[in-house]
């Protein structure tokens, strides 16, 4: 359900926004959406990307000119030297490079930052202003007493303790865990960019009221099915056919960060599983003329099928405009990313979950709680070892058997379930619940309010 929205007639001032992100597609897609709709409804938004890498660690020439392009001005990239790529190192590289934040912040009038940036929220502490944290994941429960929260807490201690001490700032009584990473919720307001009901369909219910009212849910405004793009005009002729269109994405994060940093592995269970993905898709479209498959791949597609020639019915892109696709596809398989399912969601369009990692596992759940698909989750014991990259394991049901055909016959079962039930009334359901447009920004970053009081009602 959107709540309508009317443009400020006399706004007051030029607003400057800063978003502090990570130099990911998976983290600066969703905030460049955000930025392109509130600056065609509220043009006296000044946006700035700033984007705080790890040792290394590098964004994408598309992706970089896509932040330029939404903003208008040059993207900071601020560097830091001694971090691994990962998760595990959020708060060194937030130790490395909050100085150098908090000189860059010093003019605006709000920040973003992404609840894996730490040090956007110190920066807003230090210069006193109001900082809003985005969060493009599944969120669950604010589990402090868990093993994973203390494990992470294990990690991050030490550079914790020298950002509390140096900043003067109370950081270990407000951490939480968020998609598996140690995270400070903001004072003010949390971005969700989920759509409300997926959320509470599990266990964020059982948070505090006070934490739970703190999130603001908010997707891109609901739109007429865009034009199909000029690269995919080829689909016109198939649908006229009578085929049907089945998407298959495994993200950037495990086709290409994950994919690489695992390379060396003797036992590399991750890369023998999707490669056996694509041999059973291969298998099942060879031989389903009256179905069409387009595959974004995120890398050379030959590092998963080595020379095996594809039949005519499968197309492939190392990249592609995945939201706008989605309005001419299907079913989407998906490894279940919560961007990615809240494409397919914003367009109505089952999916076929087979999930990896963090958050994923909790967005494959809700796919089958909300009914809105299908999922192929991976057991509950194998998934702390799935983030354990020396001991990764993804197999799962059908496909930890030797008996591959009978895992090729209940993969295009469930295609065949998928393109035939009707998932309308699901969807319903799901968007019933009060999510907001990107055009309500201004509202909720609070920019009107004269005496903007920082919440301090938010359990710890």
């Amino acid at each position: 359900m959107r709540e309508k929205f009317f443009s400020p007639k006399h706004p007051a001032k030029r607003y400057k926004i800063a978003i502090v992100t990570l130099p990911n597609a998976g983290h600066t897609r969703i905030v460049k959406q955000l930025v392109d709709e509130a600056k065609r409804y509220d043009p006296e938004l000044d946006f700035s990307f700033i984007l705080t890498s790890w040792s290394g660690h590098t964004i994408r020439e598309s992706d970089l000119r896509e932040l330029e392009e939404a903003s208008g001005k040059q993207v900071v990239v601020l560097e830091s030297k001694n971090t691994a790529n990962s998760k595990g190192d959020n708060w060194g590289r937030a130790r490395e490079l909050t100085d150098e934040l908090i000189r860059v912040c010093a003019d605006f009038d709000r920040i973003i930052y992404d609840f894996m940036t730490p040090e956007g929220y110190i920066a807003g502490q230090v210069l006193s202003i109001p900082a809003f944290c985005a969060e493009p994941s599944y969120i669950g429960a604010f589990d402090t007493s868990s093993p994973a929260y203390h494990s992470e807490l294990n990690k991050s201690a030490d550079d914790i303790a020298i950002l509390e001490k140096k900043y003067q700032l109370e950081l270990f009584n407000k951490l939480k865990l968020i998609s598996g990473t140690l995270s400070i919720l903001s004072a003010y307001k949390n971005i969700v960019f989920s759509w409300k009901n997926f959320i509470y369909a599990l266990d964020f219910k059982n948070n505090f009221e006070e934490e739970r009212e703190s999130c603001c849910f908010m997707r891109p405004s609901a739109k007429k099915t865009p034009p199909l793009d000029e690269q995919f005009s080829y689909l016109s002729e198939h649908v006229k056919l009578g085929k049907k269109i089945v998407y298959f994405s495994l993200g950037t994060i495990v086709s290409g960060i994950v994919w690489d940093l695992t390379k060396k592995l003797e036992d590399n269970s991750m890369h023998d599983f999707i490669k056996l993905l694509y041999r059973l898709l291969i298998k099942i479209f060879e031989n389903r003329k009256d179905l069409i498959l387009i595959i974004s791949t995120g890398r050379d597609i030959h590092d998963f099928i080595g020379d095996t020639k594809l039949p005519e019915n499968i197309y492939h892109e190392e990249s592609l405009p995945q939201a706008r696709l989605l309005h001419h596809v299907d079913v989407f398989f998906t490894h279940c990313g919560a961007n990615s399912v809240n494409e397919a969601i914003d367009a109505e369009i089952p999916t076929i979950g087979i999930p990896f990692m963090f958050d994923q596992h909790q967005c494959a759940e809700a796919i089958v709680t909300m009914g809105i698909g299908y999922a192929f989750l991976l057991p509950l014991e194998k998934r702390e070892e799935a983030v354990n990259f020396d001991t990764n394991n993804y197999f799962r049901e059908p496909f930890n058997s030797n008996n591959l055909e009978n895992a090729q016959k209940i993969l295009e079962e469930t295609i065949d379930k998928a393109l035939t039930h009707d998932f309308s009334d699901s969807f319903a359901e799901l968007k019933s619940g009060n999510t907001l447009s990107f055009a309500r920004i201004r509202q909720t970053l609070c920019l009107e309010s004269v005496d903007l009081m920082q919440r301090s009602t938010i359990k710890v």
